[in-house]
């Protein structure tokens, strides 16, 4: 099977965001035409380009294919912006772990394609690797830890917990005073233990 390829989609095929891109399609759509969305276009097996122009048909805007670029690149802007709360919405379907590793066991070499703009899909892969490294950390009861994950053929693996990790490279390579938004949650959460 070593000359097999499979290209997985993210959407319904690896993860469900939760109605994310709708939501993105929605504010987007206000933004630029002052009205709420009534109809999103069928998604399945399409690319937020062909998806966007049938529903800019189905909203009645006059000459849709002169607002698509217009409308991606707020659509890229809005999906580059959005914090940390989208990994609530954004979950690994049941069994796409399973069917990647399986895939990868058998020398079955894969590859994410997407018909979401970038933005988009890193955004919702990122978020389940957010959502992935919560998990582990809740799994062994620690409100701060650093996860450190792979990014492999069969998907993020975790490949350990730790319940005081050394910031030292993180801070380095990202710029960010992790110690400081550590030590500012904790202070946080102190004062809302003791009201």
């Amino acid at each position: 099977m070593g000359d097999l390829l499979v290209l997985w989609d993210v959407d319904y095929t690896l993860l469900s965001a939760g109605g994310l891109g709708n939501s993105l399609y929605e504010a987007v759509f206000k933004d630029l035409f002052g009205r709420d969305l009534t109809a999103i276009a069928p998604k399945a097996g399409r690319t937020d380009r062909a998806i966007l122009l049938d529903t800019l048909a189905l909203a009645g805007v006059a000459e849709p294919r002169a607002h698509v670029d217009d409308f991606m690149v707020l659509l890229g802007r809005r999906a580059s912006a959005m914090d940390g709360s989208v990994q609530a919405c954004v979950r690994a379907l049941p069994g796409a772990a399973a069917a990647i590793s399986a895939l990868a066991a058998a020398g079955v070499r894969q590859s994410v394609l997407t018909g979401n703009i970038r933005p988009l899909a890193a955004a919702k892969l990122t978020a389940a690797e957010k959502r992935i490294s919560v998990n582990a950390a809740q799994a062994l009861g620690l409100g701060i830890a650093g996860v450190d994950l792979l990014r492999s053929k069969r998907g993020p693996l975790v490949l350990e917990v730790n319940a005081s990790p050394g910031l030292e490279g993180i801070e380095a390579a990202s710029g960010v005073n992790v110690s400081e938004k550590i030590i500012k949650h904790l202070e946080q959460s102190v004062g809302k233990a003791g009201r």
